[in-house]
């Protein structure tokens, strides 16, 4: 297939059509009437984008240097696909739509595998981003899905997860890539790009997407940092996955189990490890009393990149990055708002 047909070009030009929502909206604000015309104002164009995700949507990449600055409008419009989805989702949540929010989530999800597949680091890194929107949305709505729609998630995750790139494959490829366009290592600071721009929003955010891109394919990006995005975004979905497993055993057996091992018996194939750790994330029964008599939900996290045990003290990212609280599934509920 050419670059021309490929489904990643498709999709991107999908997006190109979507009209960008309002940036000054958030769930609760916007009325539901608006919501519902705007996502039917999108909706053919969405159903194309939605479309063409799949394995075989990858980025094309070209072997030519100017290959990043070529393909920063895709990033631009699939950064809008990307925000559309997540309106789309918080209109299904708030209609009580719920396997629709499920839906979408692994839409987003399935967006952020594509957008890295097949591409640089910083394409890579972008997806990640996705990805992380995949997530916030799905675990927003866990408690209330149906034992259909979790038991729907759970199979779908592990599949999601299997179907990305590793970021050491992604760094390989990036390394080669460079080798093969003799990429200059200061090229950086001779970019002189433009992106298409109508408002003055759209100029502000075309200027801040490429001081991003322009901040991750620099070489004094750290390996931590890339290994950390990483391990984060896995560490959040198989998190989710646990959390909807466990839902699903307390709905079963009337209890929450003892232990992760539990789950293994029918509920999920295998316990996803942490990723930081390499080992079971942590896991604890709350109790309602002193003397253990009321089982009342559960706590479930991660100690994180720095791998010390808070307890299930969550706090902003910054306190997670710096290890100074756990990394759950709530994280996204502790970035300080503007």
């Amino acid at each position: 297939m050419s670059i021309h047909e490929s489904s990643y070009l498709r999709m991107a030009e999908a997006a190109s059509q979507l009209v960008e929502p309002n940036e000054s909206w958030s769930d609760g604000d916007v009325p539901l009437a608006t919501l519902r015309h705007y996502v039917f104002t999108n909706l053919s164009h969405l159903e194309t984008a939605r479309a063409c995700l799949g394995l075989d949507c990858h980025v094309p990449l070209e072997y030519e240097v100017d290959f990043i600055e070529k393909n920063l409008p895709n990033f631009q419009h699939l950064r809008i696909l990307a925000r559309v989805f997540r309106v789309e989702g918080s209109l299904y949540a708030r209609e009580e739509q719920y396997e629709k929010v499920a839906s979408v989530g692994i839409d987003l999800l399935e967006l952020a595998n594509a957008t890295g597949r097949g591409g640089l680091k910083v394409d890579y890194l972008v997806g990640i981003g996705f990805s992380n929107a995949g997530i916030d949305l799905l675990r927003s709505s866990r408690t209330h899905y149906d034992q259909t729609t979790r038991d729907r998630l759970i199979r779908a995750l592990p599949i999601v997860e299997s179907q990305r790139e590793t970021l050491d494959t992604v760094t390989e490829r990036d390394h080669q890539w460079e080798i093969a366009v003799d990429y200059p290592k200061d090229s950086d600071e001779d970019w002189d790009i433009e992106l298409p721009a109508e408002t003055p929003e759209e100029e502000e955010e075309a200027k801040q997407l490429i001081a991003y891109l322009k901040e991750l394919a620099v070489p004094e990006v750290k390996q931590s940092f890339e290994e950390e995005s990483e391990y984060r975004a896995l560490a959040m979905m198989r998190l989710l996955t646990i959390d909807l497993a466990i839902r699903s055993y307390h709905e079963q057996i009337g209890s929450f189990p003892q232990n992760l091992q539990q789950l293994a018996s029918g509920i999920l194939n295998e316990i996803p490890l942490d990723p930081f750790t390499g080992e079971d994330f942590i896991y604890r029964v709350r109790y309602q009393d002193i003397l253990w008599q009321a089982p009342i939900d559960f706590l479930l996290y991660s100690p994180g990149p720095m791998k010390i045990d808070h307890g299930g003290s969550f706090g902003v990212p910054a306190m997670v990055a710096l290890g100074e609280a756990d990394l759950g599934l709530d994280y996204f509920d502790y970035f300080p708002k503007e």
